[in-house]
C-alpha cells in the first residue's frame, strides 16, 4: 500500500503540490489526472523521491519512504520519452536494474526472456538497439525495464502520450493485461480521461496542486464533487463513458432474444452500443468465452443506464 500523507512541494514562492493525501491500495492501478500544471508529475516524482517533498511524507506498507535506502531500485519508473540507453542492446537496457542489484547473468537473461514474452515482443529484439525499434516497441521495452527487478510498485509518467492512437490503445490493453497477471501496484500520470477510465481502479483528479476528488471511475462519473470534476471526467459524455466500464456479460438477459452474430461477454457496453447502431438493431446476443449464448442486450437497457448517469 502507498499512503501519501499531507504531501507538499514548493518551488520558491510557487506551490506545485499543496497538502495532498491519498491511499493507494496494494495491487491497485491509480491514475493521477488533471490539466497541465496541476501537480501530477511532481507528485509522482515525490513518491520515489526524485523530488524531495517540502512537507508531508510517502509511506510504503507503513514504512516512511525517506527511510528506505534502495527505494528507487524497488520502484519501477517508466516515462513518455522512454529513456533507453542508445548504445546498449534491448536486453542490456531491460536488465539495467537487475545488473545494479548484482543478479547473476543467468537470472538476468531469464528475466529478459520472461519480460519479452510478457510484453509480446519478438525474442530476436533482445539483440537490437533502441534506434532499430518502432515507437511502440521502444515503449514496451521501457515498461519491461521498469518491471525487470520485480518492483513493489510501478510509476508511469504519461507513458503512451507520444504514440499514435492505435499503438496507444494497444499498449493500454497490454498494460491492463499485465496488471491483471502480475498485480503490481501502479501509479499512472495522464491527462487523458479515456485512458484513466480504461485502465484505473482509482482515479485522483488534480487541479492547482490539490486533489479535488479521488475514487473509483464509476463514482467520479456518477457523483462528481463540483463542476470542474464533472466537466473533466465526462461532461455531457459521462453516460457513454460509464458504459465503457461495464462488460456486456453484466447486462445480458437470458430471457431476451436477438438476431445476428453475438458480441463477446467481455466487450464493453459502449462497444455493444456501437455494434447495435452499426447493425440498426434493437438487441444483440452475448456469448461467453466458449461461444455459448448467455443472453441478449437491448438497446433500450443500455440507453437507460447511460441516461441514469447523465441525469445524476
Amino acid at each position: 500500500m502507498i499512503a501519501i500523507e499531507h504531501l507538499t512541494r514548493r518551488f520558491g514562492d510557487a506551490t506545485a503540490v499543496d497538502d495532498i493525501s491519498l491511499v493507494i491500495p496494494r495491487r491497485a492501478l491509480c491514475a493521477l489526472i488533471g490539466p497541465s500544471g496541476s501537480g501530477k508529475s511532481t507528485t509522482l516524482r515525490m513518491i520515489n523521491r526524485l523530488i524531495e517533498p517540502s512537507a508531508g511524507r510517502v509511506m510504503f506498507d507503513g514504512r516512511d519512504a525517506a527511510t528506505i535506502p534502495d527505494l528507487r531500485l524497488r520502484i519501477g519508473y517508466a516515462i513518455q520519452s522512454v529513456g533507453l540507453f542508445p548504445h546498449w542492446t534491448v536486453a542490456r537496457n531491460i536488465a539495467t536494474v537487475p545488473a545494479l542489484l548484482g543478479w547473476p547473468r543467468a537470472r538476468r537473461d531469464a528475466r529478459v526472456a520472461e519480460l519479452l514474452a510478457l510484453l509480446e515482443l519478438d525474442p530476436a529484439l533482445a539483440r537490437r538497439y533502441p534506434h532499430q525499434l518502432s515507437g511502440g516497441q521502444a515503449q514496451r521495452v521501457g515498461v519491461a525495464r521498469a518491471l525487470a527487478a520485480e518492483p513493489e510498485a510501478l510509476l508511469m509518467d504519461e507513458p503512451f502520450g507520444a504514440l499514435d492512437p492505435i499503438t496507444r490503445v494497444g499498449l493500454q490493453d497490454e498494460l491492463r493485461r499485465i496488471h491483471r497477471r502480475i498485480g503490481t501496484t501502479i501509479v499512472l500520470v495522464t491527462h487523458d480521461m479515456e485512458e484513466a477510465l480504461r485502465l484505473a481502479d482509482l482515479i485522483a483528479v488534480m487541479r492547482d496542486g490539490r486533489i479535488l476528488q479521488a475514487g473509483a471511475p464509476a463514482d467520479l462519473l456518477r457523483a462528481p464533487v463540483d463542476d470542474f470534476v464533472r466537466d473533466f471526467v465526462g461532461g455531457g459524455e459521462a453516460g457513454l463513458r460509464l458504459l465503457g466500464l461495464h462488460a456486456a456479460g453484466t447486462l445480458a438477459n437470458p430471457h431476451v432474444d436477438a438476431d445476428g452474430d453475438p458480441v463477446p461477454a467481455a466487450a464493453t457496453l459502449r462497444e455493444v452500443l456501437s455494434a447495435l447502431v452499426a447493425r440498426r438493431a434493437d438487441a444483440v446476443h452475448v456469448a461467453d468465452a466458449d461461444g455459448r449464448i448467455i443472453g441478449a442486450i437491448r438497446l433500450h437497457d443500455i440507453m437507460n443506464l447511460a441516461a441514469q448517469t447523465d441525469a445524476s
